[in-house]
């Protein structure tokens, strides 16, 4: 017996849609598939090109999202083949939907580009005239499209691949791989051989001196087109080097380009790559003051803080403003150092950075405490040492991150089955930021983040380029990008109070939460578990791992990275096997079925109830009428019924009904029911195996176990802080919370500013689940059990001094519960059922009360004035005292 699940409709009639508009795409595709190029002419082509050009800004106006459509996978050409192993190909001879290996397209670029449907695209003609679309795709969104195709450029496309559109009845050489396109420059000896004859003297650059190389490279460099200036500069390097070494002025010229390509790779923080200008700089001028400085910085951002901090103290120079830039590159290599060797983070500071719109930290990785160890089921994290409760795992930069706001709804079609498969949130732009990153930077991150990480079940290619490099693959990237991205929030945690179900109205957060897809490396092998030993958080691009309980050495490193309960949200396509999800509804062959169906069908019960609460708050018309104090408790009662299925908390703890018992918790502590919320969170420690004491008579709390560390726990003791009325037991509750923030968050100043305090407010009106209405005609056991109290344990759990008070109270409600059952049956006997008479014999009552209150108060006024009277009288021997006095005066 399964649990119906709960269907978004929205999102399934979008997924109609979305699947209906891909088959209209692919069915107009095919019209032409297999067939040659149609479209070659230059009128035909700037029809399709500003056809393509209207329909994107129609789709991103009416939708606010790109669509895109995925042909199938395919292997990237392979640059290390020279060009005339290659087969010259013309725009006019390529056929639709076919990859023509072993081919190449040379071409012009001729109209200026632009970004449609997440690539960049222009026009191209080639040698015989043809003309027609090229799309780069999985390009950096943050800078020029001329950047990538820069317009009257000739360009080699290896492998062209023709792809159609059906949205604009459009054909385009579609390039997926970076080093499918070679550009090819007339001041470059190597490429200026293989430009037709025809092209060159319409080329934009038609072979500038070396002077006039070195300006345009400075014009580039301090204009911020760095890639152009690295073009520039490497040209002028090579027509230097054919010059006579003898010639006056080379050396000066030397210098410029080795301090100008230096600095072009400090500013793209490819320091292994300014590595031989800086040598050759401190070699002709070993004192060199810029030099120097360009070390230290390739130093640090390698990662060799000690190598950074000797290079500055060595030449540490005494002119402003560069003494201060080298004091504080020597203060962050310190700081970066003790990142590095003992984990030492200044998390307020990390914090308050992070809170503003860039993300990417200035901080080093601190992963000592563990270690990445292969076994039969794949890699895992495991530790190096004991590690105590709340110390820190690791500390990781991102690889790449991404707001989640531009991963926006796209569409992926893979026809390599035949089938099509419509997907949401496919996350271009990380990929996309995934490949930039790989490069930028050296060849050893490439193997870092390919090699080391699972292929994603597609095979990655061989290809290298000349210089050893691999090449990074698109497809190979999304692969990765869909195994191990995370998504998370700038703030270190965000869980609104379930008090919000009560129309309490809203609570405006001090800060703006934005959430961001993200790839880390190591944690990307950690594994999830719904009893975890770690948890994670993140500030910034960095994620911070930390142990969630004492861990002994070699011992798998888990956390949580979904929900708790694997049969409530089947759309993630996420089963977990952990022991906590042994007892959900949908594992097969139980090994009690009888009380997996009963599992089953309270489940299903209290599933009805949350949907339904679910559905009135987005309706107020629907709250009104809404008796949430009969739904509570019955609520209540399926967990309770549900936990006796489940193995103590002692043996296995009920991560799966924890957090609904604070679901529930928390809707009585908006409502302002002070008894009911606290039972409830009582509730919820015991399912995460806390055991506590409570001394009413110290103030105090005494915690006998801790329990398992989480979020829940956190936001637990905040509330019952918040219900408690002693200033002692107040205090104890909220020192867990922040000892319980630290431990999630590893510091605890910014406990005030980030943990969101709902002040309790008890309400005016008596707790109805006490009342006649819900009492009726009962006696006393069967009242407890209304009021929660199982008779079975009952015996065990009053044995605390808080335990004995709320049983008073309990019993105190019972008894008065009783006495309003008594008068209603008189009430009913007397005057019927439906009370006819009932206001005639209440104002009888009244009148007979008033009466007799009247008649106290004249009997008490009586007996003031006699002991007025018998005082004004007095004793006669105190009279004649006071006369002997008077006669004296």
């Amino acid at each position: 017996m399964s649990t119906p699940t709960y269907h978004d409709q929205d999102r399934a009639k979008i997924l109609v849609t979305a699947t209906l508009r891909v088959g209209e795409q692919l069915e107009a595709a095919a019209l032409s598939f297999g067939e040659r190029n149609p479209f070659t002419s230059k009128e035909d082509i700037a029809r399709s090109h500003e056809r393509c050009k209207e329909v994107s800004y129609e789709a991103f106006k009416i939708e606010h999202s790109p669509c895109r459509v995925l042909p199938d996978f395919r292997e990237p050409a392979n640059p290390s083949i020279p060009i005339d192993k290659l087969k010259k190909i013309h725009a006019k001879d390529l056929i639709v939907g076919k990859h023509h290996k072993g081919c190449y397209l040379k071409v012009r670029l001729v109209e200026m580009t632009m970004r449609i449907d997440l690539s960049i695209q222009s026009a191209f003609e080639d040698e015989q005239g043809s003309y027609g679309l090229v799309r780069f795709y999985y390009r950096e969104e943050d800078t020029p499209p001329d950047e990538h195709l820069p317009y009257g450029y000739i360009v080699i496309i290896r492998d062209p691949f023709l792809w159609g559109s059906g949205q604009c009845d459009a054909f385009f050489v579609r390039v997926d791989h970076p080093h499918d396109v070679q550009y090819l420059y007339p001041w470059d000896d190597t490429s200026e051989k293989l430009i037709p004859s025809i092209w060159k003297t319409s080329y934009t650059l038609n072979m500038p001196q070396l002077e006039d190389l070195l300006k345009l490279a400075d014009i580039y460099y301090h204009g911020g087109e760095y890639h152009a200036a690295i073009q520039r500069y490497n040209c002028a390097e090579s027509k230097a080097s054919k010059l006579d070494p003898k010639e006056p002025g080379l050396a000066k010229v030397l210098a410029e380009i080795y301090y100008g390509r230096a600095g072009v790779y400090v500013k793209l923080r490819q320091h292994l790559l300014a590595r031989p200008d800086v040598d050759r700089i401190l070699k002709s001028t070993p004192n060199c003051e810029v030099g120097l400085h360009l070390q230290s910085l390739r130093y640090y951002y390698t990662g060799k803080y000690e190598l950074c901090q000797e290079a500055v103290n060595k030449a540490l120079p005494m002119k402003e403003p560069s003494l201060f830039m080298s004091q504080d590159l020597f203060r962050r290599a310190k700081e970066r150092h003790e990142e590095v060797k003992h984990g030492i983070y200044n998390w307020k500071g990390m914090r308050h950075k992070a809170s503003g719109v860039y993300l990417d930290l200035d901080h080093a990785d601190y992963t000592h405490p563990v270690k990445l160890k292969k076994t039969p089921k794949g890699r895992r994290v495991f530790t190096t040492r004991d590690i105590k409760r709340g110390d820190l795992l690791m500390a990781v930069k991102a690889i790449a991150i991404v707001p989640l706001e531009d991963n926006n709804c796209c569409l992926e079609v893979s026809c390599r089955d035949g089938t099509f498969d419509a997907e949401f949130g496919v996350g271009a732009h990380l990929t996309q930021e995934v490949i930039e990153c790989l490069n930028k930077h050296p060849p050893d991150f490439y193997e870092k983040t390919i090699c080391l990480m699972e292929d994603g079940g597609y095979t990655t290619c061989a290809y290298r380029l000349p210089d050893g490099t691999k090449v990074p693959d698109a497809f190979h990237i999304e692969e990765i990008r869909r195994r191990n991205c995370i998504n998370i929030s700038n703030l270190p945690l965000y869980n609104p109070h379930n008090s919000s179900y009560l129309q309490l109205g809203n609570m405006p957060l001090t800060r703006i939460t934005t959430y961001h897809s993200g790839l880390w490396f190591l944690p990307s092998f950690l594994r999830h578990s719904c009893i975890p030993n770690a948890h994670r958080t993140v500030i910034g691009d960095m994620m911070i791992i930390r142990a969630g309980r004492d861990i002994p050495r070699d011992t798998k490193i888990t956390i949580g990275t979904t929900t708790q309960s694997s049969w409530e949200y089947p759309l993630t396509k996420f089963v977990c096997t952990c022991p906590v999800h042994a007892y959900d509804v949908n594992v097969p062959n139980p090994p009690d079925i009888e009380q997996a169906i009963e599992r089953a069908a309270l489940w299903q019960e209290f599933t009805v109830h949350c949907h339904r609460l679910e559905q009135a708050r987005k309706h107020p018309e629907k709250w009104v009428k809404l008796k949430i104090f009969d739904i509570l408790p019955e609520m209540l009662t399926k967990l309770v019924s549900i936990q006796k299925l489940l193995p103590p908390p002692s043996e296995l703890p009920q991560i799966q009904i924890a957090h609904r018992f604070r679901y529930i918790a928390g809707a009585y502590y908006g409502s302002g029911q002070r008894r009911h919320a606290s039972c409830a969170y009582y509730k919820v420690l015991d399912c995460m195996g806390v055991e506590f004491y409570i001394l009413e008579i110290a103030d105090r709390v005494v915690f006998k176990k801790k329990g398992q560390s989480s979020e829940d726990l956190l936001h637990t003791y905040r509330d019952l802080a918040g219900l408690s009325t002693t200033p002692g037991i107040k205090r104890a509750w909220h020192n867990a919370s922040v000892e319980m923030y630290e431990i999630l968050y590893g510091e605890r100043t910014s406990y005030s500013s980030v943990v969101q305090i709902i002040p309790f407010v008890e309400a005016k009106e008596p707790c109805l689940c006490v009342g006649i209405d819900n009492v009726m005609k009962t006696d006393i056991s069967e009242l407890k059990k209304k009021l929660g109290i199982d008779l079975a344990v009952e015996t065990e759990w009053i044995s605390t001094p808080d335990a004995l008070a709320m049983t008073s109270i309990m019993n105190l409600g019972a008894q008065r519960s009783w006495i309003k059952t008594l008068e209603a049956d008189i009430t009913e006997t007397k005057f019927g059922a439906r009370g006819e008479g009932a206001l005639g014999w209440i104002e009888e009552k009244a009148t007979t009360r008033a009466r007799r209150k009247l008649e106290e108060q004249k009997a008490e006024s009586e007996k003031l004035l006699e002991g007025a009277r018998e005082k004004e009288k007095g004793h006669p021997k105190d009279r004649a005292k006071e006369n002997r006095k008077e006669r004296d005066a």
